[in-house]
């Protein structure tokens, strides 16, 4: 995963919580909500709960009617195994009767959104991101086809003036 670790450290990626035990989690995680792919499992294990020392905002593939004009999004911080309120044990409590089947937390947008992995059927592996507001219901927009290009679409936000 070298190239992940090279886009991350070039993005400026922090740990926010230290970890406790993540791959021992993982694997739990696993066994409880089914397999993470390969690309997702590895930022977990050694990123997990972090963020970004700049605004870092994506690009998704549909259009979410809460973007900015340039249509992009900002992510914050990653879900890991933190044992604190963003520890991904208690996310994936908060909102799994709030989604559809088969969606995995794994960051916070602002606002109250939440940027989810699929981890079944077709849409497994793909990145959606909630919008928690939307008019349609469940207000899910496709953010990447990957982890990792998801990943590939982050761009530091210059600083405002």
């Amino acid at each position: 995963m070298h190239e992940m670790d090279q886009l991350l450290r070039g993005l400026g990626i922090t740990e926010w919580r230290q970890q406790v035990q993540p791959a021992q989690h993982a694997e739990e995680l696993e066994r409880a909500y089914g397999d993470l792919t390969v690309d997702y499992r590895y930022f977990l294990v050694h990123y997990g709960s972090s963020t970004f020392k700049s605004i870092v905002s994506f690009n998704p593939l549909e259009k979410v009617p809460v973007a900015g004009g340039d249509g992009r999004l900002n992510v914050g911080l990653f879900y890991g195994f933190s044992d604190d309120d963003n520890d991904i044990r208690n996310q994936i409590r908060r909102y799994q009767d709030r989604l559809p089947d088969g969606f995995l937390p794994i960051a916070d947008a602002p606002f109250g959104d939440q940027i989810f992995i699929a981890l079944s059927g077709e849409r497994k592996g793909k990145i959606y991101f909630w919008d928690h507001e939307a008019a349609t219901d469940p207000g899910v927009f496709l953010v990447a086809d990957s982890f990792m290009s998801f990943l590939e679409s982050f761009q530091i936000e210059p600083e405002p003036d």
